[in-house]
């Protein structure tokens, strides 16, 4: 009989300690102010005529304490001739809330590796490309879909330079004196401007 009246008490006391854990728990959660929050988007560069339109993908992870965000990000962009992979610092900010949803401003800015990928016949030689910083200035819209799940749409501009260069088949147009000549290889910096506009899903 004293044994189950010990038993009794153990788990008694065992499920008042968990009880006061976990409360504790729930408070420290509800007090936490930093969270985290990640999105993944996709969408399209839009470029003068010529330039072709063309798509854009990139997801960003990070914190948010009240109405800014900070995170880290990475994606893919074609372009007519090129392909980048952006790596990037991502801040932004709800200048508006509207009950769960928010107008938000947000600036991306980094490095971005390319790759060149022509459409059509190239007369490049020992083509090397040295990438390029990337910026990237937006203004979007957030809804909520449901609990934590938030759906994104955004518009902006995108700035992509690209340093490259290439061996030229011919260093010379003559052998006689005096003929004009080509340098055996050609440094290139090209910038790309584009709008992008872009919709996806996150945790917020």
């Amino acid at each position: 009989m004293r044994t189950k009246i010990t038993l009794l008490i153990v788990v008694s006391i065992l499920l008042t300690t968990h009880g006061l854990w976990a409360q504790a728990d729930s408070t420290q959660t509800t007090k936490r102010k930093i969270h985290y929050t990640g999105n993944l988007m996709s969408g399209a560069l839009f470029g003068k005529d010529g330039y072709g339109t063309y798509i854009s993908v990139n997801t960003v992870h990070g914190v948010r304490y009240k109405r800014f965000t900070a995170g880290i990000g990475t994606g893919y962009d074609a372009y007519k001739d090129w392909n980048t992979l952006p790596v990037f610092g991502s801040i932004s900010y709800d200048f508006l809330r509207i009950k769960d949803d928010a107008f938000f401003v947000q600036f991306n800015g980094g490095y971005a590796w390319a790759f060149y990928s022509p459409r059509s016949d190239s007369y490049y030689n020992d083509y090397d490309s040295k990438g390029g910083r990337m910026l990237n200035p937006m203004i979007g819209y957030r809804f909520h879909v449901s609990n934590k799940v938030r759906l994104y749409i955004s518009a902006g501009y995108k700035f992509q330079r690209i340093n490259y260069e290439f061996a030229n088949n011919w260093y010379m147009y003559d052998m006689m004196p005096g003929a004009n000549y080509l340098p055996p290889v050609t440094k290139v910096q090209r910038d790309m401007d584009r709008v992008v506009v872009q919709i996806g899903f996150g945790l917020f």
